[in-house]
């Protein structure tokens, strides 16, 4: 018995990583990337029942008269249920207080003193999880699921060249497109060596040319037809 946070797509994984930062590290335990390009992180039960997480768009919660898919099923689109980490790799952990708080709200939590302020970095661009880095990121990995066999290698190593330049320039987390990658990489047949490779090749292209966000149109400067 388990219960899951079902994380659907880009999207989900980036209101996942906005809030993991905010609550800090809590995701340790079983990992499933789904047949339809989503992930699933399974828990101890709860005993609560399914229900949308709190202010996380996107992320559902799989509980009691729930169910998900398990590797190595089919999804209807025909992707595969794989395990990025295994129950043999990692035991189901508890629900952290920061995510049982999001999904029952109402439940009294014991008191305890306040944790220090988490430093900010001066250093962190504004524009990290922007929405237009997040299209960039949904456009090129909706581009790799199209690949063709033959051109899947060649197509990860242009589509992750293209979103690393925007984690060089600011506007994508490293992680959150390393993990992207990974995971649609394995669902169209890629194995890990290979796709270790090409994502490192990429980054390393895609790192030394940064994009950022495209300026809005300059109002002053339009023309105004006679």
């Amino acid at each position: 018995m388990f219960d899951a946070l079902d994380i659907d797509g880009p999207a989900g994984l980036a209101a996942l990583r906005q809030f993991a930062e905010a609550a800090g590290p809590w995701l340790p335990g079983p990992l499933v990337v789904t047949g339809g390009g989503g992930w699933h992180h399974w828990f101890r039960p709860t005993g609560l029942g399914n229900r949308p997480p709190g202010g996380l768009a996107h992320v559902d919660w799989r509980g009691r008269g729930g169910c998900v898919l398990v590797p190595p099923s089919r999804h209807i689109s025909g992707g595969s249920y794989r395990w990025l980490r295994n129950l043999d790799q990692a035991p189901l952990p508890e629900v952290p207080a920061t995510l049982r708080q999001l999904l029952d709200p109402d439940r009294p939590t014991a008191s305890r003193p306040a944790d220090p302020a988490r430093p900010v970095d001066p250093n962190r661009p504004p524009t990290l999880g922007h929405p237009y880095g997040r299209t960039v990121l949904a456009d090129e990995l909706a581009a790799l699921g199209r690949a063709t066999p033959g051109q899947r290698n060649r197509t990860l190593n242009q589509t992750a060249f293209k979103v690393y330049r925007y984690v060089a320039g600011g506007v994508l987390d490293e992680e959150d497109v390393t993990l992207a990658f990974t995971t649609a990489a394995l669902a169209i047949g890629l194995n890990r060596a290979e796709i270790s490779r090409t994502l490192a090749s990429a980054r390393t292209a895609g790192l030394a040319n940064p994009r950022t966000i495209p300026a809005p149109p300059d109002p002053s400067r339009q023309e105004v037809g006679a």
